[in-house]
């Protein structure tokens, strides 16, 4: 295997590992706080609820972002080609 591949399974097994880290952390985060809240107030379960759903929208936004960081070209390069005349 050429050295270019070997390199790009790797970035792309980075990525893989990366998202799911983020995505697990959010959730894990929100049922843990939520379930401290429901204890401390008697509230259960409705926080642990509200925020476990808050942890599993907030790490689809952050693999969202991540995707596209690593999938698009940075805006920059493209103003760039757009403002060039040849």
């Amino acid at each position: 295997m050429p050295q270019e591949d070997t390199a790009n399974v790797l970035t792309t097994l980075t990525l893989v590992g990366h998202l799911g880290l983020v995505m697990a952390a959010s959730v894990v985060a929100g049922f843990l706080l939520g379930h401290y809240l429901d204890e401390m107030l008697g509230t259960a379960p409705v926080l642990t609820i509200i925020l476990l759903l808050a942890g599993i929208a907030g790490g689809l936004v952050a693999v969202y972002r991540l995707v596209m960081r690593n999938v698009t070209p940075p805006d920059s390069d493209r103003d760039q080609d757009q403002g060039s005349i040849e």
